[in-house]
């Protein structure tokens, strides 16, 4: 997925349960999409820049009792950056979205 997930942000959530991540991506310094499953995604926005985000290998996002509230933090390369807010991201619909553009190209192109 690419950062057409920000397109799909929820309202703004307090907290999510997280035991591991499958992969995330960061569309710049201030925010991370990080998937939790194939079909679970959260928009996690940071206050101020971290600023190794985008060129991080890794990143961790602490966690109290495997959930993720504002009170946690994102750890790029040591560095810790508090969370400010939470969105849940709407990946079914983000798919069917896909497929139904993918499937009025295939049309167009017949």
């Amino acid at each position: 997925f690419g950062y057409e997930t920000l397109d799909y942000p929820l309202q703004p959530a307090a907290s999510f349960t997280m035991w591991t991540h499958d992969s995330w991506q960061p569309p710049n310094r201030n925010q991370l999409v990080l998937y939790t499953t194939f079909n679970n995604a959260y928009l996690l926005t940071v206050a101020g820049p971290c600023q190794e985000l985008p060129f991080a290998q890794t990143v961790r996002v602490t966690t109290t009792a495997n959930t993720v509230s504002k009170f946690e933090k994102v750890i790029v390369r040591g560095n810790r950056c508090p969370l400010e807010q939470i969105q849940p991201i709407d990946v079914r619909q983000m798919k069917a979205d896909r497929r139904l553009r993918e499937a009025e190209e295939e049309r167009a192109l017949s």
